[in-house]
């Protein structure tokens, strides 16, 4: 890929906007999120916004692809599809809690029924229907959380669930 302006169909006045809107509102990051989706084009906008706040993205179009990249580098959060054809996100959670308890993980979906045993393994669930702001502010404080080592408690899965 030659520049991020030819891979985006997104028109740079519009991301311009966007980010400093984001900016502007004190979203910076400096920690390494992993976004997870299998729509490309989501992929390619999340990792746009996170980077020009300062992030370290790394992307994965599929459960099977987190996990590989969970188990290689450190990763401060997780933005996570709900629907992903293969390996869902309940089991791609699971995964990610089998190799690290503490990293959050932000569930994003436009599903609108989730199940209770999936929002437990998750530390917050932000609906794709909500402004980009809001995913980030959602992002911001669990990391803060994360950081200050105060992360809410994570509901072990039971052979019952």
């Amino acid at each position: 890929m030659s520049s991020r302006s030819e891979t985006s169909s997104i028109p740079i006045s519009h991301r311009t906007r966007a980010m400093d809107c984001l900016k502007l509102a004190g979203y910076q990051g400096v920690a390494t999120v992993l976004v997870v989706d299998d729509e490309p084009k989501l992929l390619e906008v999340r990792r746009l916004m996170l980077e020009a706040l300062g992030y370290v993205v790394l992307v994965a179009e599929s459960g099977e692809k987190a996990l590989e990249i969970m188990r290689s580098r450190i990763v401060d959060a997780v933005v996570l599809d709900y629907l992903m054809p293969g390996m869902d996100s309940e089991a791609t959670a699971l995964g990610i809690r089998a190799l690290n308890l503490v990293t959050p993980i932000i569930l994003s979906t436009a599903c609108l029924s989730v199940p209770e045993r999936v929002l437990r393994l998750v530390t917050a669930f932000v609906p794709k229907g909500m402004s980009p702001t809001r995913l980030m502010e959602v992002l911001k404080e669990e990391l803060q959380r994360a950081n200050a080592g105060s992360t809410r408690e994570i509901a072990q899965p039971s052979a019952t669930d």
